[in-house]
């Protein structure tokens, strides 16, 4: 099987609408995207083996023009050091600089302008720095603290491939896509269609076992309410972003990358503190490796026991047990009328409840309220499980 055989109906938008694989996909250029993994993990090997770290005091990096007239940082163990646009951004920060200002003026002129922000710092305090080096010029990559817990981008991606390639599951780009109004395609992985990333900062990788659908009961047409397993693992070495990983089912994933009627989703993030690494190994890593082997007979049987738990028979229920969920009377005859819409009967189930309530915080335009009105859907699924 290599597309998705089910087809959905995309005006049945259920459950969970998650777009951190489609903002990503929609923002990487050319020269952050690879079609294999393990185009990734070369490239990431080769910057990582030309990469060096180490602790020194914040008033050692001086801002310095290069034999080229451009911006650089002279050190006491390595000279002329060219910023990356993070490390440039890092460094202003550090001398109270507006990096967007500063990008503007001329090379000579920055420089004057970030020497007298740096004039005052702690001349005792420490900073953390990684330099990689290309053709001999060494480029500044990284400026955090003494104690940042680095995870380097290689041992995230070669720990993902390792536990793919073991669990015997065809763990995969996703290549079948829905368009609204059309059936599923299927693309080749190229560097447009991919969804493995690596930029100068952090890298995302998303991946899907596309050739084994999981059936969850019934939809109302009688078709199999079929799900699929996917993943998604990113990490940051130069500061600002976390190590994390999210695991979930999902219905369908869009041209866009969205990935539509999403379920048991999990997530695992980790701040780059002095224990960051141990904890990789000890936390992210397992919960990983346990979803790529594991079974979603959980998941499912929460969904099956959703859709057998009766909740309502008629109208009067229907609205009584929304208005003890604190939802007012407006906003749950806009619930039952949702589930109508999308289930194609009154609302009688913990599963037609919840898809009722998701649809409804699909309409609110403010996020903290949408979430929270989410929240309640899920937590009535998970009252069933």
């Amino acid at each position: 099987m290599n597309t998705i055989t089910a087809t959905f109906d995309v005006s049945r938008d259920q459950d969970r609408v998650d777009g951190t694989a489609s903002r990503q996909w929609a923002t990487r250029p050319m020269d952050e995207r690879f079609a294999t993994m393990d185009d990734l993990i070369t490239t990431l090997r080769d910057r990582t083996e030309r990469s060096t770290q180490w602790t020194t005091k914040l008033a050692d990096l001086r801002p310095v023009l290069s034999d080229a007239g451009t911006l650089a940082f002279d050190m006491v163990n390595q000279r002329m050091q060219l910023p990356t646009n993070y490390a440039f951004s890092q460094i202003c920060a550090e001398a109270g600089a507006p990096a967007s200002y500063i990008r503007k003026l001329p090379d000579d002129l920055a420089v004057k302008c970030l020497q007298y922000g740096m004039k005052d710092v702690d001349p005792n305090r420490e900073v953390g720095v990684m330099t990689t080096r290309s053709n001999n010029i060494a480029m500044l990559r990284a400026l955090t603290g003494p104690k940042y817990g680095r995870i380097w981008d290689l041992e995230v991606a070669e720990a993902v491939k390792r536990m793919t390639d073991e669990s015997g599951t065809r763990w995969e780009v996703p290549t079948a896509f829905l368009r609204p109004g059309q059936e599923n395609r299927a693309v080749e992985v190229t560097k447009e269609s991919t969804t493995l990333y690596a930029g100068d900062r952090d890298i995302f990788m998303f991946l899907v076992d596309q050739s084994r659908p999981i059936e969850a009961g019934l939809l109302p047409d009688g078709t199999p309410d079929l799900y699929f397993r996917g993943f998604y693992a990113y990490n940051g070495e130069c500061g600002g972003v976390a190590n994390g990983i999210g695991t979930f089912l999902y219905r369908y994933v869009c041209m866009n990358r969205n990935i539509w009627g999403q379920r048991g989703f999990q997530k695992i993030s980790i701040r780059h503190t002095a224990n960051a690494a141990a904890r990789f190994v000890s936390e992210a890593l397992p919960a990983l490796e346990t979803f790529v082997n594991g079974s979603t007979a959980g998941v499912v049987d929460g969904l099956l026991a959703a859709k057998r738990t009766r909740i309502a028979r008629t109208d009067d229920d229907r609205l009584a047990f929304l208005l003890g969920l604190d939802f007012a009377p407006k906003a749950a005859a806009t619930i039952l009328g949702r589930v109508i819409d999308e289930e194609g009967h009154p609302a009688e189930t913990a599963w037609d409840f919840a898809q009722g309530i998701t649809a409804f915080a699909r309409s609110i335009p403010h996020q903290d309220e949408r979430t929270k009105i989410e929240a309640a859907a899920g937590k009535l699924l998970a009252e069933v499980a």
